[in-house]
């Protein structure tokens, strides 16, 4: 009888441990901010709506390696960084040419393929990691190699956790031998400590996207997000945990789509881009005040303004910078996304070739005395005008945000 008491007491002392762990994840998933995103709202948003004002810098392109594609910008205090032509290109935050990291090779503190980049402002230090060599080197702000981490994983981003941690996203790659979960937690070893979110079987058929970013730092904490999925989390403590959640309402993209099979990733997207849905969130970006991203729907990228202050969005299909183009319509586009963001502005990327296509433009609509009064009221524009030829470096447009 007695160690039937007991028994029926060991039960209930676990149902009711259990209960707490369930009231617990529902208190924690009750404290996900839901971020509503309406697609009828979508609508064309002047400048001056979204910041306070802008100011634009000149990257420059004399006597140094010119850059192409930029996958991916970082800011500090006094710097800009660049990731292009699988290299590391590092700016003052006036545009002056400091250095460029360019070490591919097989060889000590040099790398296969650049994939992605971190930079250590407490060590003044640089990590890049190179998917394919499997590892993460690190450099000083000189370029001079410091160290080297082999981690074997062949995947898309990572970035720094702590002193001895660091988090690598792999996307749905099953070739990667070590591990069948997109995010990988490793120690400064490289050995794999936490694996999250397990790649499904026919998700490595066709869900291969290198997205804008995956992992965004912002003061103390580091949020992660993929495509395809709607949830931002936090990374601590070597736990995921929900923070945010983009709600399309009616029109989200049912799971039914996810759990088919395709041929590969065309055959994916284009299925989805004839439906009314919205997919893949993209380009998450976080300041004091606000949150930019973007999604697709049918063949658009809309963009998303969202204040953590008041709540409230803008969903932009169309901008118009009233500031220095005013009349001239931009549609929405993943060359107009912001590329990062500090303090409380956000960091756009404008190339030289556009930049000069939309003066004359502009030039082109307006009268002789209006190019004449718009010369005079913005001489810092015209000058860069004046000064950049098509294949220059790109222009840096720095938004200071509005609260709205």
């Amino acid at each position: 009888m007695k160690k039937y008491i007991i028994l029926v007491l060991i039960c209930a002392i676990y149902a009711a441990c259990q209960s707490k762990k369930k009231d617990s994840k529902k208190n924690e998933i009750k404290n996900i901010e839901n971020i509503y995103v309406d697609l009828n709202k979508a609508q064309k948003v002047k400048f001056s709506k979204l910041y306070d004002n802008i100011k634009w810098v000149k990257l420059q392109s004399e006597s140094i390696s010119l850059m192409g594609e930029i996958q991916k910008m970082e800011v500090d205090d006094d710097k800009f960084y660049f990731q292009s032509n699988n290299s590391l290109y590092i700016f003052s935050a006036k545009g002056e040419f400091i250095t460029r990291i360019s070490n591919q090779g097989n060889g000590p503190g040099e790398y296969l393929v650049f994939s992605d980049f971190f930079i250590d402002k407490m060590n003044n230090s640089i990590f890049i990691y190179d998917s394919k060599g499997r590892k993460i080197n690190e450099y000083d702000y000189n370029g001079v190699f410091i160290n080297r981490i082999d981690i074997d994983l062949d995947g898309y981003a990572f970035t720094k956790l702590d002193k001895n941690k660091f988090a690598v996203y792999i996307g749905s790659a099953y070739y990667n031998e070590k591990s069948n979960s997109r995010l990988n937690i490793i120690d400064s070893k490289g050995e794999i400590i936490k694996k999250f979110i397990r790649i499904k079987d026919n998700e490595a058929k066709f869900m291969h996207f290198g997205d804008l970013t995956n992992f965004q730092k912002f003061n103390d904490g580091v949020s992660f997000l993929y495509s395809f999925n709607d949830t931002i989390y936090s990374i601590r403590e070597d736990k995921i945990i929900p923070r945010m959640y983009i709600d399309f309402g009616e029109n989200k993209l049912p799971n039914r789509y996810l759990d088919k099979t395709y041929k590969d990733v065309m055959q994916f997207l284009e299925s989805l881009k004839e439906t009314d849905y919205a997919f893949r969130v993209i380009g998450f970006f976080e300041s004091k005040d606000a949150i930019v991203f973007s999604f697709m729907h049918k063949y658009d990228l809309v963009h998303v303004y969202y204040s953590k202050v008041s709540k409230n969005s803008f969903i932009v299909d169309t901008f118009i910078n009233d500031f220095s183009f005013p009349e001239i319509d931009i549609v929405s586009s993943f060359s107009n996304l912001p590329k990062a963001s500090y303090n409380n502005n956000f960091y756009t990327i404008m190339s030289a070739y556009e930049f000069i296509d939309k003066m004359d433009k502009l030039k082109a609509k307006m009268s002789y005395s209006e190019w004449e009064l718009y010369k005079i009221e913005n001489v810092e524009l015209f000058s860069i005008y004046e000064s950049t030829d098509i294949d220059d470096n790109p222009m840096i447009v720095v938004g200071k945000l509005n609260k709205f």
